[in-house]
């Protein structure tokens, strides 16, 4: 039993998060800042077919998918600043998933 309610704790607490980045992105009208700004000078640049990067530029450690994804998303659905944050919740909510199957196993086997 305390394992189905340690698992409910942790979806609770998944579903909080994305609901909080969802509204977070719909209801602030942010700028674009500046690693916001670069994602999108990127993605531009695929979409634009001018370059083609493995890693994002002046930061050698971090690669360029989201940005590949965001060109192709573009490509259907045209040009929005809201598609690079989608892609960007996409990623988080993976990277959320993983952490959380991680956590279960590690601390809820």
């Amino acid at each position: 039993m305390k394992k189905y309610v340690n698992n409910f704790i942790i979806c609770i607490v998944f579903i909080l998060i994305i609901l909080v980045r969802i509204v977070f992105i719909f209801t602030l009208e942010l700028p674009v800042d500046s690693d916001e700004a670069v994602f999108g000078l990127m993605t531009k640049y695929i979409f634009d077919g001018k370059d083609y990067p493995i890693f994002v530029w002046k930061a050698h450690y971090v690669g360029t998918v989201s940005c590949y994804i965001s060109a192709l998303l573009w490509k259907i659905f045209g040009v929005s600043n809201y598609i690079l944050r989608y892609t960007m919740i996409t990623w988080e909510i993976v990277g959320i998933i993983f952490f959380l199957c991680c956590l279960t196993k590690i601390y809820f086997c």
